[in-house]
């Protein structure tokens, strides 16, 4: 687990955040790091968006956002949070300006959780 936590917090993700959340418990942590790879959410969000479907978007990126933020990504929480409040607002635009840096901070969680999941 000792690796999990240094690339983690190399990454620039919050370490301490997370064993807060899981009161330390490393199972729970490698249990919500697999809920977190098959959170269907950007995927979502993704069709959402590119279908126009603004508050659907909306439902997904802040699922996205709740999560990421639970499990101590920041910088893809701080992204969707972004996303989110543009789509709150239906500035569907907007959230597609922040979209390709969004997906970089996604696509960094996701290889790091599947390092070691």
């Amino acid at each position: 687990m000792s690796k999990f936590k240094n690339k983690f917090i190399a990454a620039g993700n919050d370490y301490s955040a997370l064993l807060e959340r899981t009161c330390g418990d490393e199972d729970l942590i490698m249990m919500l790091m697999q809920m977190f790879l098959d959170d269907d959410s950007w995927n979502s969000m993704c069709t959402f968006m590119e279908s126009g479907e603004t508050e659907n978007a909306f439902r997904s990126a802040h699922s996205l956002k709740g999560s990421s933020g639970m499990l101590g990504f920041t910088a893809l929480f701080e992204k969707m949070k972004v996303i989110t409040d543009k789509l709150r607002v239906g500035d569907l635009d907007g959230a597609k300006e922040v979209f390709d840096e969004t997906k970089s901070a996604y696509d960094a969680a996701i290889e790091l959780v599947r390092e070691f999941v």
